[in-house]
């Protein structure tokens, strides 16, 4: 017979549990904290309180919590979870894994445990244990949607792409409306090269829930990658890099009729980005504006001397429009490729490079760069094995100039075994833009991933080899040439992660040049 007192637990516990199901955490935790009066050593009370407390934000007093719970109870799986929970919401992830691992010491059969400690080991690129923990979860939960996810994910990430499509497709047969799914599962085809596959997947993600931005954007990628510009343009408008709290999402394109129209432009993403952009500045200023420009601060006096229409913050009168400067190609409603803006370098830096080139050797110059970008969720980083490249280059004649930012030990160890009595240059430090456009313009020959360097390059009306990683940067397009990059050649990595035939080609191309 249930007595006066658990009475009065049980129903502090459920006014405590309906608050907090109400998100009402302010009542909620007065009610646990009841509870904990008539029972201080209630540990099912503390972990609940400390939940509440982390819903609420309240992290210090959570840990404190759990830390109370596990005291009275250290067998009880929950708070042990919950504690990697917390510490890994602060980044702490081997202090996260090792709580995850208590949770499973206390209770083997614990499938979020293993997916929570799957997503630890992930953080720390422990790859091969997050598959493992991932498939122990699933193995115990076979419908466990979001470890499925997630090992898919994983397996994209690792060029698995035969065990990506069987975690996703597996997913997909549980929850066939799952969004979260479906734009993984378009992430995948894309990243085989099975565009028109994705673009189905990707609409079936944005019927199901219209307002998120993730499987709009990466729609418009692919339609920007298969020349569908008019809408491609507007799924770009979903971008993550920008903060639409800030710069409103533009909700119709201009007319023609906005002459005399000030417009302030912002700049966004990597200096490379706003370079690229710059080419739909004198298109704006064709249709009568005038703009300013706040964007990185390096590229203002190339924005200053090659476009007209520009003027200084001081110098704007009236009303003015805010848009970004990515935002460009759909407010003029491009439908077209358009041409990279020329910009002339400062003579004496170009007077400069060639004396610095001179310094190290003989003619032909040759820069390359091997890797670009950012290794994190959503960006794309671009790579290509740097002994594999050096084979190559190894074999030209002149001068080879190493243009990798940040080159690491490693890295240079490679380029010091590859020389084979040959010296190979190290530019590896921080140039100023301008003096890397000087660098494009006097350089011979130019060998890279995609990155900042070619942007300069194209504006220098230079031609360049790019070695385009998978997936592709919409900017490279499909076909043999790029249509935003005409003059560059291409060499493409394979869907299935190798180098083989773009680099047969690239060797194929420097023969004819340097035999």
């Amino acid at each position: 017979m249930e007595s006066n007192i658990d009475k009065l637990i049980n129903g502090f516990n459920e006014k405590a549990v309906k608050c907090f199901s109400r998100g009402n955490y302010v009542d909620a935790i007065k009610y646990f904290n009841e509870v904990l009066k008539i029972d201080a050593s209630n540990f099912s009370a503390l972990n609940n309180l400390g939940q509440t407390y982390r819903a609420n934000g309240k992290i210090k007093l959570a840990e404190n919590c759990f830390m109370k719970a596990i005291a009275v109870k250290p067998s009880f799986p929950e708070p042990h979870m919950n504690l990697g929970l917390i510490y890994s919401s602060l980044g702490k992830y081997e202090k996260a894994i090792s709580y995850y691992l208590r949770a499973l010491k206390a209770k083997e059969a614990y499938p979020q445990a293993y997916y929570n400690l799957a997503i630890g080991y992930a953080a720390l690129g422990k790859t091969d244990n997050a598959i493992s923990s991932y498939s122990k979860a699933i193995m115990l939960k076979p419908n466990y949607l979001e470890a499925l996810n997630n090992l898919g994910v994983l397996y994209i990430e690792l060029g698995k792409f035969d065990e990506a499509f069987k975690a996703l497709t597996k997913a997909e047969e549980i929850c066939p409306d799952s969004y979260q799914v479906l734009n993984s599962l378009g992430t995948l085809l894309k990243t085989i090269g099975k565009f028109e596959e994705a673009l189905e997947v990707f609409h079936r993600a944005i019927k199901i829930d219209p307002k998120k931005s993730e499987a709009r954007w990466n729609l418009g990628l692919i339609e920007l990658l298969l020349g569908k510009y008019k809408s491609g343009w507007k799924g770009y408008l979903f971008r993550h890099s920008i903060d639409r709290s800030t710069l409103n999402f533009p909700e119709k394109q201009f007319t023609n009729n906005i002459a005399g129209q000030n417009i302030k432009i912002y700049g966004e993403q990597g200096i490379g980005d706003e370079i690229f952009f710059m080419r739909f500045l004198p298109e704006l200023v064709s249709r009568g504006t005038v703009f300013t420009y706040r964007g990185d601060e390096r590229i203002n006096g190339m924005v200053q001397r090659t476009v007209t229409g520009f003027q200084k913050d001081s110098n704007v009168q009236g009303e003015c429009l805010e848009f970004s400067i990515a935002d460009l190609p759909f407010l003029l409603g491009c439908n077209e490729p358009v041409k990279p803006v020329l910009i002339d370098p400062l003579p004496q830096k170009v007077e400069k490079m060639r004396e610095f080139l001179g310094s190290l050797g003989p003619p032909p110059y040759i820069g390359f760069t091997h890797r670009a970008g950012l290794v994190e969720l959503g960006y794309l980083y671009k790579e290509v094995e740097l002994d594999q490249l050096l084979k190559v280059l190894i074999e030209l004649p002149g001068t080879l100039i190493c243009m990798q930012r940040g080159l690491e030990n490693e890295e240079r160890q490679v380029i010091q075994n590859a020389c084979c009595g040959r010296e190979i240059f190290i530019q590896d430090t921080d140039m100023g833009i301008e003096d890397s456009l000087a660098m494009m313009c006097v350089l011979d020959d130019y060998i890279a991933v995609s990155n900042t360097n070619l942007h300069l390059r194209a504006s220098v009306n230079k031609e360049a080899r790019v070695l385009v990683t998978n997936p592709p940067d919409y900017r490279w397009g499909t076909e043999d040439k790029s249509p935003w990059f005409p003059s560059f050649s291409l060499y493409r990595q394979e869907f299935d992660m190798t180098w083989e035939s773009g680099i047969k080609k690239l060797v194929k191309d420097l023969s004819n040049v340097y035999r």
